[in-house]
């Protein structure tokens, strides 16, 4: 389920479905479960808009909206809702589809 993203950076990514939901997922360089969780939203065709954390002020900032200092970092709709575990959780139940749509 690893797999390299190149040129990873600041971007919003448009799969084939619209969601209501806001998606926004905050990843470090070279992060497994950065690119898993990523992965895990393409391949739920979610909409998101990615964040690539670059320096400590980005870090801190972000650690301090969430509270926690691990990442990923995902928010629906502003709502932390926690990292890859939460969102794998989230998927396998199929509660991820009902927060999006």
């Amino acid at each position: 389920m690893l797999g390299v993203i190149p040129n990873l950076n600041k971007a919003s990514f448009v799969n084939s479905q619209d969601n209501p939901a806001n998606v926004d997922i905050y990843i470090l360089p070279d992060c497994p479960w950065s690119k898993r969780a990523l992965k895990l939203l393409e391949s739920s065709h979610i909409k998101y808009n990615s964040y690539l954390i670059t320096n400590d002020d980005e870090f801190i900032k972000i650690s301090n909206k969430s509270s926690i200092s691990t990442f990923p970092q995902i928010f629906i709709n502003n709502r932390f809702i926690g990292g890859y575990s939460e969102l794998s959780n989230l998927s396998v139940k199929g509660d991820l589809i009902k927060l999006i749509y």
